[in-house]
């Protein structure tokens, strides 16, 4: 949950695009897709494809849900680089925020209970 409201502050300004999914492969063991081409409950690496300024682009992440080839979700991508979109991962500076907001939640925290 934190991961995506990181994603979508560092993305926001971004422009969106439809990304159509290509392709659905189960990471989990025993998990595969379906008779339909439906992948089953578990995870799965989605590989997708998005156009921008006439130009395809793949990507791919991995999803927790059941897609479809076809299926379509909203994309971000870099307008200076279309090849990087909001489905990458963030850069490692933004880590440095995770550990801040940690330890900024548990002062807060230790400072309330000594409070009471």
């Amino acid at each position: 949950m934190f991961d995506q409201l990181k994603r979508k502050v560092h993305h926001r300004n971004w422009p969106e695009v439809a990304a159509v999914v290509s392709d659905c492969k189960a990471h989990s063991p025993g998990l595969g897709t379906d008779l339909t081409g439906t992948c089953r409950p578990g995870y799965y690496g989605v590989i997708f494809t998005y156009v921008v300024d006439g130009k395809t682009y793949d990507g791919g992440l991995i999803s927790g849900v059941a897609v479809q080839k076809g299926d379509t979700f909203p994309l971000r991508y870099d307008p200076q680089n279309p090849s990087h979109n909001s489905a990458d991962p963030l850069p490692n500076w933004t880590r440095v925020y995770d550990v801040v907001f940690c330890v900024l939640i548990s002062a807060l925290l230790a400072w309330a209970w000594l409070k009471r």
